[in-house]
Parts: structure tokens; sequence; C-alpha cells
């Protein structure tokens, strides 16, 4: 009775050590992470409000676009966005409070105040105008610009076309 008592669990001990060693092999679990999503947006006329676009770096003004507040639900850390802007007197850009990994503004035809969370990469590219609401790592700088940052800038970084034509406050 005990020799029978002793193999029912030695034989109870290799089957779980077979399903602790087995199984992993054949049902391994497996984990994957989006990658950052870049978002282009523009103030649009029509509608009165600025819009956005998903997954392109370039605002197609044909194409659909969605209201801005279902892009601050949207935006997770490190995510990238391009602001456009070529109308004049727009409201201010509220992109939430989530970190960018990437803030672009592109040429502007008016000054665009920008607020959202922190963000890596800042780049203010040839004829931007804004002021920017957002600590930020590493600002970029490109030809003749008007800016004002009104948070922290780590590193300030100026690439002056010819001569430093940028108007620049911290």
């Amino acid at each position: 009775m005990k020799f029978l008592q002793k193999m029912r669990k030695f034989a109870t001990l290799l089957a779980v050590a077979a399903i602790l060693i087995g199984l992993p092999g054949i049902y391994s679990l497996q984990a994957s992470a989006d990658g950052a999503v870049t978002y282009a947006v523009k103030y649009v006329p029509g509608s009165g409000e600025w819009r956005y676009q998903s997954n392109t770096s370039s605002f197609n003004d044909s194409a659909s676009h969605r209201e801005l507040y279902y892009l601050r639900q949207e935006l997770k850390e490190g995510d990238l966005v391009v602001v456009y802007n070529d109308t004049a007197n727009v409201p201010a850009l509220d992109l939430g409070s989530t970190r960018l990994g990437n803030l672009t503004v592109t040429s502007s035809s008016s000054v665009v105040v920008i607020y959202c969370g922190d963000i890596t990469d800042c780049y203010l590219l040839d004829g931007a105008s804004c002021s920017i609401n957002a600590n930020i790592a590493n600002a970029y700088v490109y030809d003749t610009v008007l800016c004002n940052f009104n948070k922290n800038v780590n590193e300030l970084n100026v690439y002056p076309l010819d001569d430093m034509t940028s108007t620049i406050g911290c």
C-alpha cells in the first residue's frame, strides 16, 4: 500500500515537471509594442478648428481628418506630431499632457500657441512661428524662425541658413 502511494506521488511529480518544462516551448507568450505613430495636425478654417490625420507626416487637405479631441485620446508616450498652419489668427493648439517623442512645427501664417506634455525632440523649420508651452529635452531651430519656449529647454541647437535671423525667446 505504501509502495503504491509513493509511486502515485512520484508519477504526479513527474507529470508536473513535464508540464512545467514542456508547455513554455509549446505555448510561448509573445508580446509586442506598437511603435511611435506620426500625426499631422492643421488648422482647418472650414471646420473652424484644429484637425489631424494619423500615420502621416504631411497633412492632405483632400483626405478625411478628425477632431483634435480624438487625438488627445489616441496620443501615447513617444508619438510624433507635425504642425501645419496657413491661416491667420488661429486658436491655441492643445495636445494634452502626453510626452511626445517629436514635435515638428512647419512654416506658419501666424503664431501658433502649442500646449503639450514634455517633448524629447522639437524641430522648428524655416518660417515657423510659434510659442511652445512644454519642457523640451532637445530643440532644433532651422533658418528663420520666430519662437518662444515658455518652459525649460535642455539643449538648444540653431542652424541658420546664412546669418542668424531667428528670434528665439526662452
